[in-house]
Order: C-alpha cells, then structure tokens, then sequence
C-alpha cells in the first residue's frame, strides 16, 4: 500500500452511543450499553484513513475550553489535529441504537459549526495550501456553514483533488454551490434524492446524474473526471465514474450499529481511489468501501 497525504476538514465532537439491549418501551427505564469516542464525519473519515497508514492532517474547530480534550484524541488516533478555539458549546451528538443495529434517534449539538467563519481557518489553510507539500486530496464534511466550503474550494490548487462526504439531509445543500469543483461525493440515497433534486428510487440513476454535475474533464483519468457514490445502508449502492455506473450489495453481516459505517466506507473510498492511480475497476473499488462499511457495522461497539 502506498502511503498517500490526505487533509480533513470539518466536524469533531464525541459521539455518545446508547445501545438498547431489546426494543425500547416509550415511558419506560430501558436497559442499555454506552460507548463514547471521538465522531463527526470528517473526523471519523480522518481516523480511517490514518489507521490505514495515510498522513491526515485535520482542520477543525473545538471549544475553547476544551473539556473533551478533542485535540489529544486526534492526535492520539495518529493525526496532525489543528483545531481553532472558538468560544461555543462543546459539540456532542447522542446516538439511540436498537437491538438491530440501526440507529432509532440521534441528537446532535453542534451549534458550534454552525458558528464557523471563512475567515477562522483561511489563515490555516492558505499557509497549508501554499506550502511546498501538497496534499494528494482534501477531503470535507458538510458540518461547516456553505461560505466555509466555497471557501476551502476557491483556495484549494485546481490540481488536488477535492472529495465531499456529506453529513446529513439538512447540509447536503451546503455541496450545491461546489459541484463543478468536486472531484468524489459520498452520500446516501435520501441526500442524493435532495441534492438531485429527482424523484427516483434508482440508485444507479441518481450516482450518474450527480456525476454529470462534477468536474467532468474527460481526461481518461476517473478520479479527475468524477466519482459518485450513493449508498443504501444494506440495499443496492451505486458508483458512477464518468459515463459508467456500476451497482452491488453491501456484504450481509450482523449489525452490531450502522452508525459510522458510512464513514468507514467513504474512506476506504478515497484511500483504494487515491491508491489506485488514474484508472481502475468501478466494481472492485464499489466492493471494497461497502465491504469496509460492512465491516464496521458489524464490529463490537467498543472497537468502532
């Protein structure tokens, strides 16, 4: 495997995981496990991708006082953490999983970002960009206000690749502006229906139809010419690349959660693609991010 340079950019908090041991009663104690470490889409992303042997360096913000101690998590985790103090409630998302594995309600407080600037990390990423090493990809979640993303993708060198991983239905938006900059989108069916703007349940058709939004160079070079891929937690997934799409199911496995795995598999994404060179086979690379999104979901939650 070679070692490729990645930069992150986005959301870290702690999750917090309830799990119900049977189905939940409303109105009743219910007996449950918890687990907590480090979360958000891009820092989860990043934690993969270091845990693969990748160099990450993150950009980020945390609270001032930074009870949660964010920064020696990442770094613990193997990754460059560069995180702007703000003056702000430390973010958390809360998660309910039931005894199948798929997540009942989350809660996410993470008003923080949506206090983000521009200007709080432009000084950051400027200098980062218009250093003498280049990263092989940026790589971004959609937790930061759209000002911030077009901010990174006008400051970004046209030569690196610039990929997205969507956060939720509410953010997905937030991508509309930069399509044509993007060189990778992650997301799910519900997030790719929005950002579409269709009414299909295809997921082949809505992966090739976001594609055509990319930036389409038709260079013969797969990366540089687009990559969507949209997901369906254990339903079909689609990969579009240029003209061509392919489909597959995720592998069957036990679900201990499916909170995350979408994470897991966009960064096996993005390392097998960046790892890959300017050509290779959709099928393979489709295969290999469901496969690590599976084999996520299906680990104990203590080592998620």
């Amino acid at each position: 495997m070679t070692s490729q340079r990645f930069i992150v950019i986005g959301g870290c908090h702690i999750d917090q995981h309830l799990y119900f041991e049977t189905t939940p009663v409303t109105g009743r104690t219910n007996p449950a496990r918890i687990a907590e470490a480090i979360g958000g889409v891009a820092a989860n992303i990043a934690r993969h991708l270091a845990a693969s042997q990748h160099t990450v360096d993150f950009f980020g913000v945390r609270p001032q006082h930074d009870s949660l101690s964010l920064l020696p998590r990442l770094q613990a985790a193997g990754i460059s953490a560069h995180l702007v103090a703000m003056a702000a409630e430390a973010p958390r998302y809360t998660a309910l999983i039931g005894p199948d594995g798929e997540l009942i309600i989350g809660a996410a407080a993470l008003s923080i970002y949506d206090a983000v600037s521009e200007g709080l990390l432009r000084g950051s990423l400027v200098d980062r960009f218009e250093s003498s090493s280049l990263p092989d990809a940026v790589v971004i979640d959609t937790n930061f206000p759209e000002p911030v993303l077009q901010m990174v993708a006008c400051t970004l060198p046209a030569n690196v690749p610039l990929c997205a991983a969507a956060t939720s239905l509410a953010k997905v938006d937030r991508l509309r502006a930069i399509l044509p900059r993007l060189s990778i989108i992650v997301l799910n069916r519900i997030e790719a229906l929005h950002l579409s703007g269709m009414q299909t349940d295809d997921v082949a058709l809505l992966a090739s139809t976001l594609v055509a939004s990319l930036v389409r160079k038709h260079s013969g070079n797969m990366l540089k010419d687009g990559l969507v891929l949209v997901s369906d937690g254990g339903n079909t997934a689609a990969l579009a690349s240029g003209d061509a799409v392919v489909t597959a199911l995720p592998p069957p496995v036990r679900v201990i959660s499916a909170n995350g795995a979408g994470d897991a598999m966009a960064a096996a994404l993005l390392s097998a693609v960046l790892e890959a060179g300017p050509v290779f086979d959709p099928d393979d690379m489709l295969q290999h991010a469901l496969a690590a999104g599976a084999k996520f979901a299906a680990m104990p939650a203590a080592e998620q």
